[in-house]
């Protein structure tokens, strides 16, 4: 309940309601403060009215102040004795209304005896006695009311027994000087009222919260006592959640890190006393950072759920599935057979994992690296085991991900070679060793190389020349595919405008660009600046985006990709067939053109299936107004099919390998002054 007060309806209304529900507790404590109130005032009275009649006494008026004072003086024991028997009286009993009736009368009487004097005893000549007589008789008045102001009908029965009758009879019958005392009288009982009135509410209001205080104590206790067992039960409860917490992930239910090592030990005891092997997966989810980054963490949380509750769909015969933290999981197989049952089982998760799933109304596809360690074999102690499997979980992430790699020997020696990669690739951008190669693409409408693409390529002093496929993975991963990247993009358009002042039919660079520069956000202000530095007309510019990244960060990549339109650039959609991409994203990415993956073009003269998928992403982009372009073209076949089916362009070993600017510069004077398209 509410204790505070205001002027607004509900406080009001509140206070009605807790009024009537605590009105007899009220009253009846009102009765008791009037009881314990009034004892002091009484007696001050007496003393007032022994001093008034020593100032009154004279031989005329002996007998009426005799008799007055006498009469007083009973009302005073009178009260006492009240007093006395109400404070002797059970609570019960002292709640009972013939009390507070009594002290009414009493209250009445006392008002009255007080008034009789101002009436009957106060002379009328002298103006020194009459200051004496009525101060005394308003001081006595005063400390009464104040004590009767618990209630009102205590108080109004006193101060209106005692001066309005005296005020009546001196305005009628009073000299000037005693009318002037009862005008004094009059000012006086409204001062007390409104006095009254203020202490009568604050009395109302301490009542109330005392009682409201009281009864919520009251609740409290009845609760305690009632809900005892109910209180045991909630803390058995609340030591079996804490255990829980202790021993299982929250979020998704599985076990945590410190019930898997726990797991792991005894599993390795169990080996030791002569089990058979147990083995170690070690699951790290791809490109999950973007995705909480991009989506939100509420939707990465539902997310790992739904992993948590397809990994333990996929693997029954599991003895642990845990959760190590963010994205990372592990399962323990205790025993797990064989090598190749190990890896049927670890095939059929990864789909599993892949399948799409649909949270908050998007489609989303998530893979997965597995590493894999096993005990007794790869490792013979548990810290090795797990070690061992991370291991294999970041060689597994470096050959591109959704995949699984067992632990060998030789990934301590490729870690190493890995870090002094790095290394050197950082040197290498510092150092300009880092070339452009182009390889042109076909336009077989014409007949003409209308297009080349842009592949970076290194140069090692030592090493020579390293293969795109050792660098570009350790680029992303460490963050130096950003400063590559515009590398390559600055290069491009350089080079294109170069062909074009060199008198070259001019033709479209493509550009790759990667999740991590889009990440950035600077990529339109980034190719805004090229263009206007290289002299490039925006749309002899194309960006190409791998299709798998397109379900990372959907809405950002989609508002990039309209912002690089209106500047001019075309945009192009990579290695597409093989990301398992939604065609309700792909009609909403305002893109250019199509690229078909190499592999389903290095299946046409075998493979009926690639020919029915070829055919079908050609059909549905130029339904979409797309062009479309094939990868990896090596034969007259290939060719002829694609040219068959209204491909637009082709690139590949056919028409030309990555090659120097100059030779592309060359290539075009060859190509161009063919008389007959192909």
């Amino acid at each position: 309940m509410t204790s505070t007060f205001s002027s607004s309806g509900a406080d009001i209304a509140t206070r009605r309601v807790i009024s009537e529900q605590f009105a007899t507790q009220i009253a009846a404590e009102r009765t008791r403060l009037l009881y314990q109130g009034s004892l002091w005032p009484t007696l001050f009275m007496l003393i007032n009215g022994l001093v008034c009649s020593w100032l009154l006494w004279s031989p005329q008026r002996y007998l009426l102040i005799s008799i007055w004072l006498g009469w007083l003086t009973t009302l005073v024991i009178l009260r006492v004795m009240q007093v006395a028997a109400f404070n002797a009286a059970e609570p019960l009993r002292q709640a009972q209304p013939i009390w507070r009736r009594m002290f009414l009368l009493g209250a009445a009487v006392s008002g009255l005896t007080l008034a009789s004097a101002a009436i009957a005893l106060v002379p009328t000549d002298s103006f020194v006695e009459q200051a004496w007589v009525f101060g005394l008789m308003g001081a006595a008045t005063l400390s009464a009311s104040v004590a009767y102001a618990v209630s009102m009908p205590a108080f109004l029965t006193f101060a209106l027994s005692c001066l309005l009758p005296a005020i009546i009879c001196l305005f009628i019958q009073g000299s000037e000087l005693q009318q002037g005392w009862a005008w004094l009288a009059l000012i006086f009982l409204v001062g007390l009222l409104v006095v009254a009135v203020q202490t009568n509410r604050l009395i109302r209001r301490g009542l109330l919260r005392r009682f409201e205080n009281q009864a919520l104590i009251e609740h409290l206790q009845q609760a305690q006592a009632r809900g005892e067992q109910l209180n045991q039960a909630l803390a058995r409860e609340v030591e079996e959640r804490m255990r829980y917490l202790t021993h299982y992930d929250e979020l998704t239910g599985l076990a945590n890190r410190a019930l898997f090592t726990e797991r792991l030990r005894e599993a390795n005891q169990r080996v030791r006393q002569g089990g058979r092997g147990l083995a170690l997966l070690h699951i790290n989810l791809d490109r999950f950072k973007l995705l909480n980054d991009s989506l939100g963490h509420e939707t990465a949380d539902q997310l790992l759920r739904q992993v948590a509750r397809r990994l333990s769909a996929a693997l029954p015969e599991a003895d642990t599935i845990a959760r190590l933290s963010g994205d990372e999981f592990a399962v323990l197989l205790d025993p797990y057979g064989n090598l190749s049952s190990l890896a049927r089982v670890t095939s059929r998760l990864l789909a599993k994992l892949r399948t799409p799933q649909l949270i908050d109304g998007q489609e989303l596809v998530i893979s997965a690296s597995i590493g894999i360690s096993l005990l007794p074999g790869s490792a013979r102690e548990v810290s090795a085991l797990v070690s061992q499997a991370n291991m294999a979980m970041q060689h597994a992430k470096h050959v591109g991900g959704n995949n699984f790699q067992f632990y060998t020997d030789s990934l301590q020696a490729d870690n190493l070679d890995r870090f002094q990669l790095e290394n050197q690739l950082r040197k290498a951008i510092e150092e300009k060793q880092l070339q452009v190669f182009y390889q042109p693409k076909l336009c077989l409408a014409t007949g003409r190389l209308n297009a080349a693409e842009a592949l970076v390529r290194w140069k090692h002093p030592t090493l020579g020349m390293v293969p795109p496929g050792e660098f570009i993975g350790l680029a992303e991963e460490t963050g130096l595919i950003g400063p590559i990247g515009e590398f390559v993009l600055r290069q491009a358009c350089w080079q294109a405008r170069e062909w074009q002042r060199q008198g070259l039919e001019p033709i479209r660079v493509s550009v790759n660009v990667s999740v991590h520069q889009l990440r950035q956000g600077k990529l339109v202000s980034l190719v805004r600046q090229v263009l206007e530095e290289t002299g490039l007309e925006p749309h002899y510019l194309e960006l190409e985006l791998t299709e798998s990244q397109l379900l990372d960060s959907v809405e950002h990549i989609i508002a990039t990709f309209h912002q690089l339109r209106d500047l001019g650039v075309k945009l192009a959609i990579d290695d597409f067939g093989t990301g398992y991409s939604s065609l309700s994203y792909l009609k909403r990415f305002p893109v250019d053109y199509v690229k078909i993956d190499q592999t389903f073009i290095c299946g046409l003269g075998e493979s009926t299936e690639d020919a029915a998928i070829t055919r079908a992403i050609i059909a549905m982009a130029h339904g979409l107004k797309l062009k479309v372009v094939a990868e990896g073209v090596e034969n007259q076949e290939q060719l002829a099919f694609l040219k068959d089916h209204q491909c637009d362009e082709v690139q590949g070993y056919l028409i030309s390998r990555p090659v120097e600017a100059q030779a592309v510069a060359q290539l075009l004077v060859e190509w161009g002054s063919r008389a007959i398209p192909l």
